[in-house]
């Protein structure tokens, strides 16, 4: 069996590489370690984790948040930093509220909220309950969806309590053209329709 040696300079050009990515990684985690304790926006940066969360394709960093509502949130650094993620989503939800006329449509939204915190749980969670028959499945969400304004946007709020969200191909993923709210007995009749 042949093996393929690198010359002791291609071996000291590799480390040397090595050695400069390493470095640029210590300095650029130090810059984010320093806005622990900052505040952006509604929310306060408690730690940084790097790595693959949620349904990302390739390592990031996160900031773990503390929002001035009490929720505590792990969010991508570069979505606190920028504004695009200006709280754990209780600022929209309370605006929202605002523009109603009386409390039921703010509860009603809160509804829709779970819905949306679930579906993305059981997606990139493995520790979700139901995990496997989703996010093991293969089975996400879309990009748009990762903010729950987009998601009440397409979806629009629940016709009644009996509804919930429906992928209307069941190897599909959660996406507007593929979901609908349905009660459960359409849901179950979707089921058995496409084992048949």
């Amino acid at each position: 069996m042949r093996y393929n040696r690198q010359t002791p300079a291609e071996t000291g050009a590799c480390l040397t590489h090595q050695s400069e990515r390493e470095t640029d990684m210590r300095d650029h985690k130090l810059k984010h370690l320093q806005n622990i304790g900052k505040k952006f926006n509604n929310l306060t940066v408690l730690d940084v984790i790097h790595g693959m969360l949620f349904s990302d394709k390739i390592t990031r960093f996160y900031y773990i948040c503390l929002c001035d509502c009490g929720n505590k949130k792990t969010i991508r650094a570069d979505s606190v930093r920028l504004s695009s993620t200006r709280s754990c989503g209780c600022l929209w939800l309370n605006n929202h509220r605002n523009k109603t006329h009386g409390g039921s449509h703010g509860i009603g939204i809160m509804a829709e909220y779970k819905v949306w915190t679930s579906m993305k749980m059981r997606c990139s969670n493995p520790k979700f309950t139901g995990y496997k028959n989703y996010g093991g499945r293969g089975i996400s969400f879309c990009e748009r969806w990762k903010l729950f304004e987009n998601f009440i946007a397409d979806m629009g709020r629940r016709p009644s309590d009996q509804h919930s969200i429906d992928r209307i191909d069941n190897d599909g993923n959660y996406e507007p053209s593929n979901c609908r709210w349905a009660t459960r007995q359409i849901q179950n009749n979707n089921t058995r329709r496409q084992k048949t």
